[in-house]
C-alpha cells in the first residue's frame, strides 16, 4: 500500500507539474480557432502609396536629371502601375540586363500589388579632355498606415516576396602603372517600421536592412624604375541589419570573373512582423528597393539591379499585408487549470491524512 502511495505521489507531482504546459496547450487550442477577416474590427487602414524615381549626376556639377511619380491608391483614378527610363549620354549598357537598351540607363517600376524592380547600368568610354564621375540611382518605395480604433490588440506582418538581386562591376583593369578612379554597385532592401503608442511614446516595429555593394579597390604592390604598378581587384561587402527571420545570403553566388565580376542573390520569400498595435496606437511602414552605381569612365562601368524594371512578372516581387486579432487567455481556460490545481492539493491532503504524511 505504502509503494502504490509513494508512486501515486510521484506520478500526481509530475502531472501537476506539467499543467502550465496543459494549459498553454489548450491556450494555443483556443486560439487556433480565432481567425481574422482581411481587416479585423477595429483596425483603419490608410490607403496605400507607392512611387518610383530614378536621377542621374554629373560631379563636378551635380544633378543633370531626376523624375519620379507618386500614386496615392486612395484617390480616384489612381494608376496601377508607374514606371520610368532615363537614358544617359555617352555611354553603354554591357550589364547583359534589358539588351534592348544600347546606352547607360536608370530605371525603376512599381505597382499597387508591391511589385517592382529597379535596375542601373552605365560603361563610360575614355572621353579626351572630360573627367567626370557618373552616379545613376533608382528607387521604388511603398508606404501605408495602419490605426487601431479597437479595444483589442492586433498583429501585422507581411508576407514579403523580394526579387533577385544582381550587382556587378564592368572592365576591372588587373594592374595599372599609376593610381586610377574605381567604381561601385549597390543594391538594396530596406524596410523601416514605426508605431506610435497611444501614450506618445515612438518604437521601431520590424525594421531590417540587407543588400549588397561591390567596389572597385586599388592596392600598392611596389615600386620600380620610374614605375608604380597598383593591382585593381573588386571586394564584395554583403551587409545585414535588423530582424530578419532569415538569411539572406544562402543564395549568394559569384562569377568568379575578375574582370567583369558579378554577385547575384536569388529570389526571396518570407513573413516579416511589423508589429503588435495597442487600442489607440498607429503602425507605418516603408518598403525601398534601392539601386546604384557610379562610375568614372576609363572603358569602365558598373550595373545594379533588384528584379527586371521592365518587366512586372519576372521581378517576382510583391507582398501582403496580414492582421489578426492578438487572443487573450480565454477565461474558461484560466478556471479549468484553477480548479484542476484545487482538485490535486484537495486529493493529495487526503492521501497524507490516511498515510500520516503532510501534502509535498
Amino acid at each position: 500500500m505504502r509503494t502504490t502511495t509513494v508512486r501515486h505521489r510521484q506520478w500526481l507531482s509530475r502531472w501537476r507539474a506539467s499543467l502550465p504546459s496543459v494549459a498553454g496547450i489548450l491556450l494555443a487550442m483556443h486560439a487556433a480557432v480565432i481567425w481574422a477577416d482581411d481587416l479585423p474590427t477595429g483596425l483603419f487602414v490608410a490607403p496605400a502609396t507607392f512611387s518610383i524615381s530614378v536621377e542621374e549626376n554629373l560631379l563636378p556639377g551635380g544633378n543633370v536629371f531626376k523624375d519620379g511619380e507618386v500614386v496615392n491608391t486612395g484617390d480616384p483614378g489612381a494608376v496601377p502601375s508607374v514606371q520610368r527610363l532615363h537614358k544617359t549620354e555617352h555611354s553603354s549598357n554591357f550589364s547583359g540586363r534589358s539588351t534592348q537598351i544600347l546606352e547607360g540607363f536608370a530605371s525603376a517600376q512599381a505597382d499597387n500589388t508591391g511589385n517592382g524592380g529597379v535596375g542601373v547600368s552605365n560603361w563610360l568610354a575614355i572621353t579626351p579632355g572630360v573627367n567626370v564621375t557618373s552616379q545613376l540611382a533608382s528607387k521604388a518605395v511603398w508606404t501605408q498606415t495602419f490605426t487601431n480604433t479597437g479595444n483589442a490588440d492586433i498583429k501585422l506582418s507581411l508576407n514579403l516576396h523580394i526579387p533577385d538581386m544582381e550587382i556587378g562591376l564592368i572592365g576591372v583593369p588587373p594592374n595599372r602603372t599609376g593610381p586610377s578612379n574605381t567604381e561601385t554597385a549597390l543594391a538594396q532592401v530596406e524596410l523601416a517600421t514605426s508605431i506610435n503608442r497611444a501614450g506618445g511614446t515612438l518604437e521601431h516595429g520590424g525594421d531590417f536592412k540587407f543588400g549588397m555593394k561591390a567596389s572597385e579597390k586599388q592596392f600598392p604592390l611596389g615600386t620600380g624604375p620610374n614605375v608604380t604598378t597598383f593591382s585593381n581587384f573588386a571586394v564584395l561587402d554583403p551587409f545585414s541589419s535588423g530582424k530578419l527571420p532569415i538569411n539572406p545570403f544562402l543564395t549568394l553566388k559569384d562569377n568568379g570573373d575578375d574582370s567583369v565580376p558579378k554577385f547575384t542573390i536569388d529570389k526571396l520569400a518570407f513573413t516579416q512582423t511589423l508589429g503588435t498595435l495597442h487600442p489607440g496606437d498607429i503602425l507605418s511602414y516603408v518598403y525601398t528597393l534601392t539601386a546604384e552605381q557610379t562610375t568614372h569612365g576609363a572603358e569602365q562601368g558598373s550595373f545594379a539591379f533588384l528584379g527586371d524594371p521592365f518587366d512586372f512578372t519576372a521581378s517576382g516581387g510583391g507582398f501582403v499585408v496580414t492582421a489578426a486579432i492578438v487572443p487573450e487567455p480565454a477565461s474558461w481556460v484560466l478556471s479549468l487549470a484553477g480548479l484542476m490545481l484545487i482538485a490535486v492539493n484537495r486529493w493529495q491532503a487526503r492521501q497524507g491524512s490516511r498515510t500520516g504524511q503532510r501534502p509535498t
